[in-house]
């Protein structure tokens, strides 16, 4: 028994988005009747359908099946050719399977997009801001960078300035933006100004469509080198040391108190006799002294002080540290930490979301700091105090995994050091959370975005700085 098998055409160009068609034909050349079973190996069998799936053939009869392609617009649909195959399985005679082998060429699309982290920034000599270009399309993306204002002050300084981005990736690259000459005193001024994005479309392959442009709008504020509040202390300071001054060296008139007044004698002539001497009067006798305590009294009196402050230092050395719960927000961008869809499952994966608090839409969500011993702390859903927000390791997303021995073991100090995090004040109410294991960041990656531990540098400052707000007693 024999199958003849074939695939027209044998090679397909498809465009992302799209569908297109390719025909099975199969012949049963045996002599009895048999059902063939047809499916899709390859990488596209997940986005490709075969109808009809079952073909039932007489000896010496022929069949067709038809086979759509349609891959999604998505960066996972890699641009190029993929190669497929039609398995075609005789449910009689198994063993005699066979694959129709083609060709699936998907086109290259190119798509981006460009963030400016932050819109605004203030300097005195410099500033720097940070460009996220996301590449989703399908196909390697080449960018440049590059800034201009309207009034022409502002130097721009891309690093780098172009950026090679694979597809379904995103870079980060660090701006710094300064302004001509020195504004020594004043009112800050604002610079705006528009950073383009620009595609390399050389870059691209020859049927992906040019990528636009895109034109970030941000603002540069000016500060004057010396602040206001620094030269109203400058004239404090300079009235104050005149006014000392001038007290200082002004002339004092000598000063007799009335007491010495008084002891002074009158003036006599000079031919006056001496007064005669008169008697003393009689000193009262001193009153009699207290007893003083004796030396073994003195010694019981200190050992028993001695006791007492090591008592009250003990109970205080053996308080143990409070818990505490807080909403976690990010300081750039006022969104709050959270887990994606409210779930508690190990592997969920941990984001951004808006303000629900400020929006009206409920409260936030709470997150539980368990103090260790070391300083650092575990940090836990309200409520679900058995899973622990953890680091796999690297440049890795950020996810809720659960702890073997749940709450219990948490507290007793069995948390993995890439669950364990460091509460690191930056300024006033601004901390970075640190792993104690990588020392990495926890970054905000944007809305809706899982958040990840990045390098702790001056590039990605703004997106690791975080709020513990209203925090109260769990």
């Amino acid at each position: 028994m024999t199958t003849f098998t074939t695939l027209e055409p044998s090679s397909v160009a498809v465009d992302p988005g799209a569908s297109e068609t390719t025909t099975v034909r199969l012949r049963n050349d045996g002599d009895t009747v048999e059902e063939y079973r047809l499916s899709v190996v390859g990488d596209p069998a997940e986005w490709t359908q075969i109808a009809p799936d079952t073909l039932r053939l007489y000896p010496g009869d022929e069949g067709s099946a038809s086979v759509v392609f349609s891959p999604p617009r998505a960066p996972e649909t890699a641009a190029g050719a993929v190669p497929f195959g039609i398995l075609v399985q005789p449910q009689q005679n198994p063993e005699l399977s066979n694959v129709a082998e083609g060709v699936l060429d998907v086109s290259p699309y190119g798509d981006m997009r460009a963030e400016l982290l932050p819109v605004t920034v203030r300097g005195r000599l410099s500033a720097r801001f940070r460009v996220a270009v996301d590449n989703v399309g399908n196909a390697p993306l080449s960018v440049g960078i590059s800034g201009q204002d309207d009034e022409e002050v502002l130097d721009f300084r891309p690093s780098p300035e172009t950026m090679d981005i694979a597809q379904g990736r995103t870079r980060l690259t660090r701006v710094r933006i300064r302004p001509g000459g020195v504004k020594f005193l004043g009112q800050p001024e604002r610079y705006p100004f528009a950073l383009t994005v620009e595609p390399a479309q050389d870059g691209l392959p020859d049927r992906a469509v040019p990528v636009p442009p895109a034109q970030l709008r941000g603002t540069f504020i000016r500060l004057p080198l010396f602040p206001r509040w620094l030269l109203v202390t400058l004239g404090l300071l300079t009235a104050g040391a005149t006014v000392f001054t001038v007290l200082w060296f002004v002339p004092r008139p000598p000063l007799v108190s009335n007491a010495v007044a008084q002891q002074l004698p009158p003036a006599q002539p000079a031919n006056a006799l001496p007064p005669p001497p008169q008697t003393p009067p009689p000193v009262p006798a001193p009153p009699p002294a207290a007893a003083s305590p004796s030396p073994e009294q003195s010694a019981e009196q200190e050992q028993q002080q001695d006791g007492e402050e090591e008592q009250a230092g003990a109970a205080q050395a053996s308080a143990p540290a409070q818990d505490g719960i807080a909403t976690i927000r990010s300081a750039q961008n006022g969104q709050v930490l959270g887990l994606q869809d409210d779930r508690t499952d190990d592997g969920t994966a941990v984001v951004l979301a808006d303000d629900k608090q400020q929006q009206g839409q409920g409260p936030n969500p709470l997150w539980v700091s368990i103090p260790y011993a070391d300083g650092t702390v575990v940090l836990a859903p309200n409520g679900t105090l058995g899973s622990v927000l953890d680091q796999t390791g690297g440049e890795a997303p950020v996810e809720l995994r659960t702890v073997a021995g749940g709450e219990a073991a948490i507290r007793a100090g069995q948390a993995s050091p890439l669950q364990r995090w460091r509460l690191e004040p930056e300024s006033e109410g601004i901390v970075m959370i640190v792993n104690s294991q990588t020392g990495g960041c926890l970054t905000n990656m944007g809305n809706s975005l899982q958040v990840q531990v990045r390098p702790c540098d001056d590039a990605f400052a703004a997106i690791q700085r975080w709020q513990l707000v209203d925090p109260v007693a769990p």
